[in-house]
C-alpha cells in the first residue's frame, strides 16, 4: 500500500512541476512578418509600433549588459517575436520616446 501512494505521490508531483514549467514558458510569441517590419520607420512611437508588430515581449534590460555598454546605451531597446538565438526577433531602439533604428534577426 505504502509503495502504491508514494508512486501515486510522485505522478501527482510530476503533473505539477509539468504545468508550472509550461506556464513559465508563456504563449509563443507572434512573430512580425518581413513586410511588417518594413513598415516601421524612424520617429515612430512605441504605441505606433505596437500598432504594427503587435504587442512587444518585452524590453532588453542594462542590468543585463556589461557596465561598458551600460554607460554608452542612451536607447531603449524592445523585442518582439521569438529569441533571436532560436529564430526569429525584432528589435527596435528608442530615444527619446522615438523610433531610431531597428534591426531584425531571421526573418
Amino acid at each position: 500500500m505504502l509503495r502504491a501512494s508514494s508512486g501515486l505521490v510522485l505522478i501527482a508531483l510530476a503533473g505539477v512541476l509539468i504545468g508550472c514549467a509550461q506556464r513559465s514558458a508563456g504563449p509563443t510569441p507572434r512573430i512580425p512578418t518581413k513586410a511588417e517590419y518594413d513598415r516601421v520607420a524612424e520617429g515612430m512611437t512605441l504605441a505606433e509600433v505596437d500598432a504594427i508588430l503587435g504587442e512587444a515581449r518585452g524590453v532588453v534590460e542594462k542590468a543585463d549588459m556589461p557596465e561598458e555598454v551600460q554607460a554608452a546605451w542612451k536607447e531603449d531597446v524592445w523585442r518582439w517575436g521569438g529569441r533571436r538565438q532560436f529564430g526569429k526577433e525584432v528589435r527596435v531602439y528608442f530615444k527619446d520616446g522615438k523610433v531610431s533604428r531597428k534591426d531584425s534577426f531571421g526573418l
